[in-house]
Order: structure tokens, then C-alpha cells, then sequence
């Protein structure tokens, strides 16, 4: 109870850096979860990093912003009845879902090219692709 005091009141102080600090351990103990559940292959640090950059630099910050209730849905669909709450995860899933899943294909992309040229960097999928 106290961990959840704590996160609540620092929440409240910083909430788009407490959003990006939690959507980024989100993805990367998912990433880890991941890893882990394929024995054959090692674990893949830099994967793990890659996928919480993402959480911590886009999704988390994009959020707080979209889901929001100076600017975003909480604004423009307020309250807590099931209409309200099915219209923003409606707004949710027909306009910020496909963005981000977009984004978040590309950014793993573009990270996992980007260490392509390192060596002692694990290669990705991204590197071992075919012209």
C-alpha cells in the first residue's frame, strides 16, 4: 500500500515523467518476458533498451498528452459513465493505436539498423535481410 501511496503522490507531482518512466518499464520487462520465453536464444539487452526508448520517449509522453484533460480525450469525452469511457477508447483505437503501432515498427527498424554498424552489437533481424 505504501508503493502505491508513493507512486500516486509523485504521479500527481510529475505525471508525464512518472507516464514515460512507467510505459517505459512496461515495455521492457514485456520485452524480457519475451526473451525469457525463448530458451534457444540469449537475452538481447540492447532489444530490451530499444523497446523501452520507445515508451519512454514517445508512447508514455504521447498519452499523457492524448488521454489528457487539457487537451485530449478526458477533455473532449469527460466523465466515467460507459458511454464516456467507450468513446475514447473508440477515439483510442481507431486513431492513436494504428499511429503508434506504426511507429513503433519503424522505430525498432530504424534502432536495429542503426547497430548494424557497431561492431560487437547484436545483429537484428533488420541485418540479416536480403537484397
Amino acid at each position: 500500500m505504501f508503493a502505491w501511496r508513493a507512486y500516486t503522490t509523485v504521479l500527481s507531482r510529475y505525471p508525464m515523467s512518472v507516464k514515460a518512466m512507467t510505459s517505459g518499464t512496461t515495455f521492457a520487462a514485456t520485452d524480457g518476458i519475451a526473451q525469457y520465453r525463448e530458451p534457444e536464444k540469449p537475452w538481447d539487452p540492447v532489444a530490451t533498451l530499444r523497446n523501452a526508448s520507445f515508451g519512454v520517449l514517445w508512447l508514455g509522453p504521447v498519452n499523457h498528452i492524448f488521454w489528457g484533460r487539457t487537451v485530449g480525450l478526458e477533455r473532449w469525452f469527460p466523465g466515467r459513465s460507459w458511454p464516456a469511457v467507450f468513446k475514447r477508447v473508440a477515439v483510442d483505437q481507431l486513431t492513436n493505436m494504428p499511429l503508434n503501432m506504426a511507429l513503433f515498427l519503424a522505430w525498432c527498424l530504424a534502432a536495429s539498423e542503426s547497430t548494424r554498424r557497431f561492431p560487437g552489437v547484436p545483429a537484428s533481424a533488420a541485418a540479416s535481410r536480403r537484397y
